[in-house]
């Protein structure tokens, strides 16, 4: 495809240790028949060898601007929005229309990653959030995530409309994680749609949740859900869907753990108020589709990433 929308977007990247495979990310990006205007990658204290692999494709994508954080903090996931922002500011006087974010342990599988998705938006004038499917490695194949959902973008591809992006102010760091749900979740209470596009496959080469060890990853995500206030009526029907997936009940049970974990203990909510109350409705809706079978999937999956 010939290139009809040079410059339109900007990539932000967070990254950390991720000489394994953010490689394979740069060149992911650089075969895009779309460049991005900028791409702005923040590493945050990379030790492996992160940092000489970015340098070194610098000649061939002038695009990249990489900012160096000094070594020391832990990694968490309010440590990657905070690192966002970051980039955000970088580029923030640049005149674009789409802000991109992008993790680096991803590979866009299509040349046409970017023009595909550009093309959606501007197909759908109410559309905010758009991207991909992820797909995961499954033995010696990769499969679609099962977690993913037709109305929801994984946070490692989302990307955004600029207006919405600084509606929102970007991404509010969240030290449990959950940055991306919590900006869909306020978009379309603005009334913008989220969606991700079937057939754009993006392979994740870090399992979900696999960072820290699947089962603690699980734990983790019930403790997410809890403090989005998620319903527990929807917790319920989500912990069940998820006993046929590795680690086989483990998981699920891991999941109801630390969601029940987080209310036992008195724990707070994370998000504000009206966002929480706008999340329980679309969750009530989504199971009143289940029940009438019109439904597809449980409501608020990309509140557990």
């Amino acid at each position: 495809m010939e290139s009809r929308m040079p410059g339109r977007y900007v990539l932000l990247s967070a990254c950390k240790d991720e000489s394994e495979f953010i490689g394979l990310c740069l060149e992911s990006v650089r075969r895009q028949t779309i460049s991005p205007q900028a791409w702005v990658i923040v590493d945050d204290g990379s030790t492996d060898g992160t940092c000489e692999i970015i340098e070194s494709q610098l000649s061939a994508c002038p695009y990249i601007q990489l900012i160096r954080l000094p070594p020391g903090r832990p990694r968490c996931f309010g440590a990657k929005d905070r690192a966002i922002q970051v980039a955000y500011e970088r580029i923030r006087g640049l005149d674009f229309e789409f802000v991109g974010v992008l993790d680096t342990d991803v590979s866009l599988e299509s040349p046409n990653y970017y023009a595909t998705v550009m093309e959606a938006f501007e197909a759908q004038p109410d559309l905010g959030v758009a991207g991909g499917m992820v797909y995961e490695r499954r033995g010696t194949g990769w499969s679609e995530r099962e977690v993913n959902t037709p109305w929801s973008v994984a946070g490692c591809v989302q990307f955004f409309r600029r207006v919405c992006f600084d509606a929102i102010g970007g991404f509010v760091p969240i030290e449990c994680g959950g940055s991306d749900t919590l900006a869909e979740l306020q978009l379309r209470m603005q009334g913008w749609a989220t969606r991700s596009l079937p057939g754009l496959p993006v392979h994740h080469y870090r399992p979900t949740s696999s960072a820290t060890g699947l089962v603690r990853g699980y734990y983790r995500l019930g403790v997410l859900d809890a403090s989005f206030g998620s319903h527990p009526a929807f917790m319920l029907v989500k912990c069940i869907r998820r006993i046929p997936y590795r680690p086989w009940v483990v998981g699920a049970a891991a999941l109801f753990v630390g969601y029940l974990g987080h209310y036992l203990r008195g724990g707070r909510l994370m998000i504000p108020s009206p966002v929480s109350s706008h999340l329980r409705k679309e969750q009530i809706n989504r199971l009143r589709g289940l029940v009438r079978l019109r439904g597809g999937g449980v409501p608020g999956e990309s509140a557990a990433r």
